[in-house]
């Protein structure tokens, strides 16, 4: 379900990865030119980073990037940087799976941002995180995103 990503993988990685910024930030940012994303290396250096596949049996359906930045300000132990499942792999319960498979993983105070533009996400993340066992969930809305911050025993 949930495999680190190591660094022998990091190219195969940074393929999907670009990829999926490429369509979500087209979706949140219409028009506008990707901007780089300098964090991506730390994800092998620095140790409140954690790259992981979502996988499906033996396949690749998906990566969760994990870190320790958050958005809000406010104090935690985890964030959900980048989540995607793969194309072919939506609308199976994969994302649902691997979300309660990933707080099982990570304790604490965790938080993730969502873009209001993002719909499918906006539905998704509240379903994930009552499946997942959230708890003590807030919300702070923004102008153009939602930040979720909840608790996982």
């Amino acid at each position: 379900m949930l495999r680190p990503v190591p660094l022998s993988e990091k190219g195969d990685l940074h393929t999907r990865f670009e990829a999926y910024r490429r369509d979500y930030y087209d979706l949140v940012h219409p028009g506008e030119a990707l901007e780089p994303y300098p964090w991506f290396d730390g994800y092998w250096t620095e140790p409140d980073r954690h790259p992981s596949w979502i996988t499906a049996g033996d396949e690749v359906a998906g990566f969760v990037l994990v870190n320790g930045w958050a958005e809000s300000g406010l104090p935690l132990d985890q964030a959900i940087g980048e989540f995607c499942i793969l194309p072919d792999h939506r609308r199976h319960g994969l994302g649902l799976k691997a979300v309660v498979a990933l707080m099982a993983l990570h304790t604490g105070q965790w938080e993730l941002k969502v873009h209001h533009a993002n719909l499918p996400g906006m539905a998704f993340w509240p379903r994930a995180l009552a499946a997942a066992g959230a708890k003590n969930p807030s919300q702070i809305e923004g102008s153009d995103s939602l930040i979720l911050r909840f608790q996982t025993p």
